[in-house]
This record gives structure tokens, sequence and C-alpha cells, in this order.
């Protein structure tokens, strides 16, 4: 589902994110590092966040307040206008610029009414709140990409390629734990392996084992926080030759043994 929350950045923060995230900021500054690019964050900025970031809080301003919509990845490809979280979150990436856009004060304003609607139907009773929150964040969206295209009018991406990395982004997390190749994803969407590729570092910024590997680490990481499971039933539960390879890739992402990440998850509850 869509959360949401009021961020007050007050503290360090180290996350790979599994959200498209949208931060707008209400007042004061920050400055955060994101896939080790830092960027100052003033009144009426709103930084995209797209899912497998890295994003740390660097430092803050003692009148700092921001509103931080967040979607679900998983969900999100489910929303209506879906294709639009796409052109709206990867724009950035795609033109090679700054996460961080600078909004006018009307532009501010209207993506804050947008955002403190989702918030108040996700607190609501709401019967349909589901389909209403689904609504509200896609005309946020909407709202959000008619900025971007003002900010760079010759922006777009061709329909055809946003059709294919949508369709792999719902191929790859329905698949990723039993399928770790790039060749079945290409199979599946009928196109080459370099074609897919290049189609999705161009939206991304990301290769397509970049999502692969970071849907796997957060699953591997939820099994080794979350549940007893010895390492050798993960690793095979992930489709690993072996423990050993398993371990391997655990400690290229998380530079720790599976057995230290527990342990450390252990010690910090």
């Amino acid at each position: 589902m869509i959360d949401s929350y009021i961020a007050k950045l007050n503290r360090l923060l180290t996350e790979t994110l599994s959200y498209f995230s949208y931060t707008l900021v209400l007042c004061g500054t920050a400055t955060v590092n994101y896939n080790d690019r830092v960027s100052h964050l003033a009144q009426n900025d709103i930084l995209i966040i797209t899912p497998g970031m890295m994003i740390r809080t660097l430092e803050v301003s003692d009148d700092f307040d921001a509103l931080c919509l967040m979607g679900d990845e998983s969900t999100t490809f489910d929303i209506p206008y879906a294709h639009n979280v796409i052109n709206a979150s990867y724009f950035p990436a795609k033109n090679k610029s700054d996460n961080v856009l600078s909004l006018n004060d009307d532009e501010a304003k209207l993506l804050e009414r947008r955002m403190r609607d989702v918030f108040e139907y996700a607190g609501s009773a709401h019967i349909y709140k589901k389909e209403c929150l689904f609504l509200l964040f896609s005309i946020f969206i909407l709202d959000l990409l008619n900025v971007e295209k003002r900010l760079k009018s010759n922006f777009e991406l061709s329909r055809h390629a946003v059709d294919l990395f949508f369709r792999f982004m719902k191929l790859v997390t329905e698949n990723f734990i039993h399928k770790h190749e790039i060749s079945f994803y290409s199979d599946s969407l009928a196109v080459s392996s370099i074609y897919l590729s290049r189609i999705v570092k161009q939206i991304s910024g990301q290769t397509v084992k970049n999502h692969i590997d970071r849907l796997l680490i957060m699953e591997a990481s939820f099994l080794l926080r979350d549940t007893d499971e010895p390492i050798a039933n993960i690793a095979a539960k992930l489709k690993f030759a072996d423990s050993a390879s398993f371990c391997k890739f655990f400690i290229q992402k998380k530079s720790m043994t599976p057995s230290e990440y527990r342990t450390s998850c252990l010690n910090t509850e």
C-alpha cells in the first residue's frame, strides 16, 4: 500500500529504499547523500528517490520540515496510470540531472495539497480507502509530471520503452527469487538481453542485475532478520548453488556475512 508520513529529518539515516519516495520541503534546509551524490534541499524543493537508491541524511537545519509520500514498489505498479509513475519518478535519471526539482510557490502548494489528501485518506476508515489512495496518488503523479514537463519541455520517454520497463519491473518482482539470469527476463519479454539492458539502464540508471540483486538482498535480509531459518535453507530458497555462493553474494552487498548480519539484528532489538 501507499505509506505516508511527515518527515522531520533530525538524525543520520542510511537505508536502501524499496519505495518510490517524494519528499517536499516545507521550510528549512537539508543536505542528503543518495547513491554517493550530495544534494542540498531548500523550501519548495522536492526530492525524488526510486527503489534501490541509497539515501543518507547528512545534516538538517533546526527549522527543517517536510512531507514525504512513499509508494511501495510492487503496489505502485498496480495503480492506474502506473506508466506515469515511471515517467515522473525516473525523470532525473533519464535527463542525467539532480534528483531534486525546485518548484515555484503555486506548484509546491498544489503538491502539498495532493500529499495531504493522501495522508487524510490513509488514516480514514473509508470503505474504499485503497481505491481512493490509488487515485489520489495517481493525481499527485500527474501533477508532478506536469511540473517536470515545464522544467524540461522536451522531456519524453517513448511509450515502447516505458512499457518494456514497466513489464520488466513487474516480472522481476514476481520472479527474482527463482530467476537470477538476465536471459530469463529478456526471453520472457521477447527482446534481446542487450536491448533490455539498455532500456532499463536508460530509464532507471541501474542495470538489470542491479534490480535483481537489490530484491534478492532485501529478501535475504528479511529472512535472516525475521526468521530462524538456517542459512543453508535460505540459500536454497533463494536458488543459490550452495551456501558458499550465497555468503559471497551477501558479503558483496552488505560487507558482512549472513551470520554477522543476523547477530547484528539481534543486538539492536
